[in-house]
């Protein structure tokens, strides 16, 4: 297997469970991390208990991994609303005004001084 791990990541195996009595009872687990072949993995990267990185992913660095990612993706750590702006129509015509009003408004910034 091969992988690129940058400094400071963290691959979190341990895990507890989500009922406040079982917990209380010191109860813990461990699920594992799956980091499939080509994973690049940025510095400060954070992997929770569960996940599996599929082939060829890419993590940017400081990013918190909650979710599996599919071979072949790189996930934005950005706000649904950003990757909104990012995705659709605006991906593709990212100068028409309704965009860069969209923009605007989540920026809270004109347009022409990005």
């Amino acid at each position: 297997m091969t992988a690129q791990i940058a400094s400071g990541v963290q691959l979190l195996a341990a895990d507890h469970p989500r009922e406040p009595e079982l917990r209380a009872a010191g109860l813990e687990l461990g699920r594992p991390v799956v980091v499939e072949e080509d994973v690049w993995l940025g510095a400060g990267v954070i992997v929770c208990p569960g996940v599996t990185l599929g082939r060829d992913s890419i993590v940017g660095a400081g990013s918190v991994v909650t979710r599996d990612v599919p071979a072949g993706v790189v996930p934005e750590p950005l706000s649904r609303r950003s990757r909104a702006l990012r995705m659709g129509p605006c991906a593709r015509y990212p100068t028409s005004p309704t965009c860069q009003a969209a923009w605007d408004s989540w920026t809270g910034q004109a347009t022409s001084s990005r």
